[in-house]
């Protein structure tokens, strides 16, 4: 990797010296900037430990509970949530009859008979959820279909 001037940024860059605590003196002949460089050092990566592990009751001790809160911060947990819930958006009636109609495909039984374009739509639908980009999935499939004629 050539070295660029922190002046010109430009690599016309020469050696000039070392320097008496090991550090590289560099001089740049377009601007006759000179400067010490001080390369990264690598620092070894170490192994990471692996946590102790701690009892689940134990685990729960260090949480704070709704005993430990203080009646202003109760009173207003309970207005963030009315709050919350008045705003809340309704649910898409699309949902219910869609989930359920995916849990029958989905299941033990209804996997192995399931339609290719039904779980095509499953994974392109936003109805419940928003499955983010499918064009990897969506190329993938086309291919296939393609290759298998």
């Amino acid at each position: 990797m050539a070295l660029s001037c922190p002046s010109c940024d430009l690599a016309t860059v020469d050696f000039a010296e070392t320097t008496d605590d090991g550090q590289t003196r560099l001089h740049c002949r377009t601007c006759q900037h000179d400067w010490v460089h001080r390369p990264r050092i690598a620092i070894p990566a170490t192994p990471p430990r692996s946590p102790a592990r701690v009892p689940l009751n134990q685990a729960k001790a260090h949480f704070p509970t709704e005993a430990d809160l203080t009646d202003s911060a109760r009173h207003r947990f309970a207005e963030l949530k009315g709050d919350y819930l008045s705003h809340q958006p309704m649910t898409d009636p699309r949902v219910g009859p869609y989930f359920t109609r995916y849990r029958e495909i989905f299941s033990s039984h209804g996997l192995p008979k399931a339609a290719p374009a039904d779980l095509k739509a499953f994974a392109n639908n936003d109805i419940g959820a928003h499955p983010g980009n499918m064009s990897v999935f969506n190329t993938a499939t086309a291919f296939r279909r393609v290759v298998r004629g």
